[in-house]
């Protein structure tokens, strides 16, 4: 039996045009289903990160290497490569040797490891460096990556390159029926075994558990200056400042419409935080995410004498579309006082265990 992958859409499958009451489904709804799903598969190309950088990064670096980004992501069942793009622009001090820039994945499980590197950027003495092309190059590479994984990401530059952006998505596997594509070769009459249809409906809610879209990713452009808390006002991540939610104050616009299941009123999220908190004092720090009425839906807590690293909570936000903003604070309570909570990047996509 082959297997169909339709390189466009499909129409919306009527269950009327194949099915009638009392009658079992033809073979050709079934093969309708398995070609569905098969397209979902192999071109979802999930992105799980962009994010943009600033020209005026080289003279920063030095020869030293330098945490630019960090985010959290988890890859879908069929996740074969992570696709890596880099927007570099040439060094402006006209003394680097070998700038470049570094994007190493890291496997929370028992996936694989990888990263990428991107070279570009030696400005001679004598060279006038231009912020355009051709100062400005623009690379991709592709990384093994573990299906069905949790990543943490890193980007870094070295020795005056200037990181001025970058994106990330996934490159799912080859269609095929040995990397699990379900086989779609129905012929008119054909039986439809108990077996075929369990495969259908454990793949489509594998998926819908698993490779569900990356949401929202924020970070610091620099990994030595996070955002720092020491007192109890709880302040938006984003812009630093703002206490108080309004459609004003930065945040992030979700749109989850349809994305829960008939047997749940919300979707399960992953909400990730890359903290530390130093060992003053005996309250922890926490990191929130907010409705439009201020409602706290999640919560990151970040314990006394935590190092730097990925704290992380699951929850559910409502299956429609809204804005959230992201704060940060150490809370009253629990005596002693109140050293800081550093907070370098926030990562937050959907996930089902």
């Amino acid at each position: 039996m082959s297997t169909d992958i339709p390189a466009s859409l499909p129409q919306i499958i009527d269950v009327t045009d194949f099915c009638k009451n009392g009658d079992a489904p033809q073979a050709a709804l079934w093969q309708g289903f398995t070609r569905r799903v098969n397209r979902i598969w192999r071109w979802n190309r999930k992105e799980v990160f962009r994010w943009n950088g600033r020209y005026s990064w080289g003279s920063a670096s030095g020869t030293a290497t330098v945490n630019r980004w960090r985010f959290r992501c988890h890859t879908g069942p069929m996740a074969k490569q992570f696709a890596v793009m880099a927007m570099v622009a040439m060094d402006d001090t006209k003394v680097a040797v070998d700038p470049n820039v570094k994007v190493t994945f890291t496997a929370v499980g028992a996936g694989v490891d990888g990263s990428a590197g991107f070279f570009f950027g030696e400005s001679p003495s004598t060279a006038t460096v231009v912020d355009a092309v051709p100062g400005i190059a623009i690379m991709t590479s592709y990384v093994t990556c573990t299906a069905d994984e949790t990543y943490e990401v890193v980007w870094q530059d070295k020795d005056g390159s200037r990181l001025v952006g970058g994106c990330i998505w996934e490159v799912s596997k080859f269609g095929s029926p040995q990397n699990g594509y379900l086989r779609s070769g129905y012929t008119i009459g054909s039986p439809i075994y108990d077996s075929k249809r369990e495969a259908l409906l454990e793949a489509a809610t594998n998926y819908w558990n698993r490779g569900a879209a990356h949401l929202f990713n924020w970070c610091v452009d620099l990994g030595a200056s996070p955002r720092t808390r020491s007192g109890t006002s709880s302040l938006n991540l984003i812009d630093d400042s703002s206490s108080t939610v309004s459609s004003a104050t930065p945040g992030l616009v979700v749109d989850l419409t349809y994305c829960n299941t008939l047997s749940q009123a919300e979707v399960p999220v992953v909400f990730a935080v890359y903290a530390s908190k130093d060992a003053t004092g005996t309250r922890d720090g926490i990191i929130v995410v907010k409705n439009s009425s201020g409602t706290v839906l999640l919560t990151v807590t970040v314990p006394v004498s935590s190092a730097a690293g990925w704290y992380t909570t699951t929850g559910t936000l409502p299956a429609s579309e809204a804005k959230y903003d992201i704060q940060s604070s150490i809370p009253t309570g629990g005596g002693g006082g109140a050293g800081p909570l550093s907070v370098g990047a926030v990562s937050l996509y959907q996930y089902l265990a």
